[in-house]
């Protein structure tokens, strides 16, 4: 059954975690050691503000496609911490980041290619 779920691309319930757990007690700490303190830092500050609050309360293997598309276009409309409007483009392509690295790293078993991705983005007038 699994791997003829896996080979149709289908969903494959392989983690039981929250979005939010995934994010905060595994990925942050599994990249920090691959990317510029800086970049972390960034990160942790992308996942905490806009991840979390939006998505961090649904299981990993539950997320779909339409749920992230709407979080993403909210972030490109609504993002910014203070209020005055969305997120840049290369924030919400990092946001996105994240949730390929669970594809990769077998926390869930979609095929990356059915994970929504932001829409071509240019840059933020």
């Amino acid at each position: 059954m699994y791997r003829d779920e896996v080979r149709k691309g289908g969903h494959v319930d392989t983690y039981r975690g929250r979005l939010g757990e995934y994010l905060v007690d595994e990925w942050l700490p599994a990249i920090k050691a691959s990317v510029k303190k800086s970049t972390h830092a960034h990160y942790r500050r992308n996942v905490r503000q806009h991840l979390v609050p939006r998505l961090g309360a649904q299981r990993l293997s539950a997320l779909n496609p339409a749920a992230l598309n709407a979080m993403y276009a909210d972030l490109l409309a609504n993002g910014r911490a203070d209020g005055t409007g969305g997120l840049a483009p290369k924030s919400v392509k990092e946001v996105h980041k994240a949730l390929h690295d669970a594809v990769r790293w077998g926390r869930i078993g979609r095929n990356p290619q059915t994970l929504p991705s932001p829409r071509r983005l240019g840059r933020r007038r």
